[in-house]
């Protein structure tokens, strides 16, 4: 998360931001150990300070599990056509 974007108005805003922070978080926490490059530049203390607002006004912190899709999850779910192998 770079610093240079809008505080959120509204309560819908502080949540996605609070999700996009959690997000952030993930990405350095991954940059961290090794698991990918290059470093995503993620300003900690901004995305610590959107969470902890999103808390402070009752919105629920996601945890990184809840924000990343599942394994059974499809782009477009239904709308992609199945392809037989060799396609």
């Amino acid at each position: 998360m770079q610093g240079n974007s809008r505080y959120p108005e509204t309560p819908d805003e502080l949540q996605e931001a609070a999700d996009a922070a959690v997000f952030s978080l993930g990405l350095d926490s991954a940059w961290q150990y090794g698991f990918i490059t290059p470093d995503p530049q993620v300003d900690v203390a901004r995305c610590e300070e959107i969470i902890a607002d999103a808390h402070a006004h009752g919105l629920t912190i996601h945890t990184l599990e809840e924000i990343l899709p599942g394994p059974d999850w499809k782009p477009y779910a239904g709308d992609v056509p199945e392809v037989g192998p060799g396609l």
